[in-house]
C-alpha cells in the first residue's frame, strides 16, 4: 500500500486532480522537469518512530542526486534506499515500478513539495 503525502494531495485537490495516490505521483513525476535547481530536504518518520532525512537534488529538470542524510537503521534498510534512489535517478521520476517502498517515495515527494517555496 502506497501512502498519500498530504501536501502534495492538497496541491492536486486545489488544482482540480483527484486526490488519489497515484494521480497525485503521477503529477510529481510530470512536473520534476519544473522544479527549480536546487538541493531540498524531505523527513518521515516511518516504522518503529525511526526518522528518516534525505537530501534531493535537481539540476536541470533532472533528479541528479538522492542521499538518505539520517542513519539507516540496518545495512540492509542502507542498501534498499539506495537501490530505490538510482532506480528514481535513473527514470527521473519518484513513482518506479516495484523498486521503492512507501517510505522512499514520501521521502522524495516531501522534499519536492518543498520546491514550491522556491518558485
Amino acid at each position: 500500500m502506497v501512502s498519500t503525502h498530504r501536501g502534495l494531495a492538497q496541491i492536486a485537490k486545489l488544482r482540480g486532480v483527484a486526490s488519489d495516490c497515484e494521480q497525485v505521483q503521477n503529477m510529481v513525476n510530470s512536473t520534476i522537469s519544473k522544479i527549480p535547481n536546487g538541493t531540498y530536504e524531505g523527513q518521515r518518520k516511518a516504522q518503529y518512530n525511526h526518522t528518516y532525512k534525505v537530501n534531493v537534488t535537481v539540476k536541470n529538470g533532472k533528479l541528479t542526486k538522492i542521499a538518505l542524510v539520517s542513519k539507516a537503521p540496518s545495512a540492509a534498510v542502507k542498501k534498499q534506499s539506495d537501490e530505490a534512489f538510482a532506480t528514481m535517478i535513473k527514470q527521473n521520476k519518484v513513482n518506479v515500478d516495484g523498486k521503492t517502498s512507501a517510505t522512499w517515495k514520501d521521502l522524495v515527494f516531501d522534499a519536492l513539495d518543498k520546491s514550491n517555496t522556491k518558485r
